[in-house]
């Protein structure tokens, strides 16, 4: 690592364009592109959703799992949305996701979007 390179503070993973987990709200149904134990990254978030200072749904995860998350808005760029302080995802989740991944794609999923 360079010094002007600095590690990320949280595990994440970057899902692959034709397998990805969704948020669940009462009202819409959103694509995830990327996870994290501290953060997540939705793809074309409706307005309604994605101009709230604070998210809370479910978030099916591929391993079939299911979990209750909050989050608050931090940025967009471009179609994505980014929100962080994320609670109901835990590093255990994270692994099982990346299991999940590696089982069914193997190891070369890792990585690509």
């Amino acid at each position: 690592m360079t010094d002007d390179q600095t590690p990320r503070q949280f595990f994440r993973i970057m899902y692959p364009e034709f397998e990805r987990p969704v948020f669940v709200t009462d009202r819409v149904t959103v694509t995830v592109l990327e996870l994290s134990e501290g953060g997540v990254r939705l793809a074309d978030c409706p307005a309604e959703l994605c101009s709230a200072e604070e998210l809370e749904g479910t978030l099916k995860l591929l391993s079939g799992e299911q979990r209750h998350i909050t989050a608050k808005f931090l940025r967009t760029s471009g179609t994505e949305s980014i929100f962080n302080g994320l609670g109901g995802i835990a590093y255990a989740d994270m692994l099982a996701e990346q299991r999940y991944l590696i089982r069914k794609y193997g190891r070369k999923i890792l990585g690509k979007r």
